[in-house]
């Protein structure tokens, strides 16, 4: 636990990721461990920092907690990458919270035409 919170405020970005990758290890992580990699998730300079920490919270996603938060995301993440691995994530999961910010990134007009395909599928499995 303590070289992943202290992994997440180094300069380099891989080493973010490898602090992120420890996560895995984690069983039943606590509050202050998924607090953090949601924070990574969703402020991280980096988008494969944030990619990683996405794919790391998101195997706690039975939690109501960090379903929410994912949720919550979606309406924050502009990068492409961010907003279609979440909602691959959350249309898996059968996420029905997540059809509204979903309608949004389709009416957004700077989503690019990819997400919005895959947003539009996602709708389609909600």
């Amino acid at each position: 636990e303590t070289l992943m919170f202290n992994g997440l405020t180094e300069e380099s970005a891989s080493e973010r990721i490898k602090a992120v990758s420890y996560a895995d290890d984690i069983k039943d992580p606590d509050n202050k461990i998924v607090t953090a990699l949601i924070t990574t998730m969703n402020e991280d300079k980096n988008v494969n920092v944030r990619l990683a920490a996405l794919y790391a919270v998101a195997k706690f996603s039975d939690s109501r907690t960090v379903s929410d938060a994912l949720i919550a995301s979606l309406s924050k993440q502009t990068e492409p990458l961010m907003q279609i691995a979440l909602i691959n994530i959350l249309t898996e999961k059968k996420e029905t919270k997540a059809k509204e910010p979903i309608r949004e990134i389709l009416q957004d007009k700077k989503t690019l035409p990819p997400v919005k395909e895959i947003a539009q599928k996602g709708l389609q499995l909600l």
